[in-house]
């Protein structure tokens, strides 16, 4: 995906959250190896966390990016019905949350 200049320091907003994110799963699992922040680090499925690490990881996603940028957003309504993966990776995580992100914006705008 490719970002543009104006988005820009909203996507580091996104990978921060993300990363602090990830920062109070490993302090909550401190028996279990750490989970890494690269981009391509999976996630859910095949990677580390099980469903009770993704829903603390989403939850604060969700806190942070309300807290950064004061605007609400649901990470994920309904894990059933989303066709790509974005829970795989970090790097599809952020790209989720930025699509969510957008289409909150978009909403808010046409009730203004």
């Amino acid at each position: 995906m490719t970002h543009s200049i104006r988005n820009f320091p909203e996507r580091v907003v996104i990978l921060k959250a993300i990363h602090r994110g990830i920062d109070r799963v490993n302090d909550a699992n401190p028996d279990k190896p750490p989970i890494d922040k690269a981009p391509t680090t999976k996630l859910f499925g095949s990677g580390p966390l099980d469903s009770l690490g993704i829903v603390n990881l989403i939850i604060a996603v969700e806190d942070d990016i309300k807290r950064e940028l004061g605007i609400e957003i649901v990470v994920v309504e309904d894990m059933f019905e989303i066709d790509d993966h974005p829970l795989e990776t970090v790097q599809s995580l952020a790209d989720h949350v930025e699509k969510v992100l957008a289409e909150k914006r978009q909403s808010m705008q046409a009730r203004d």
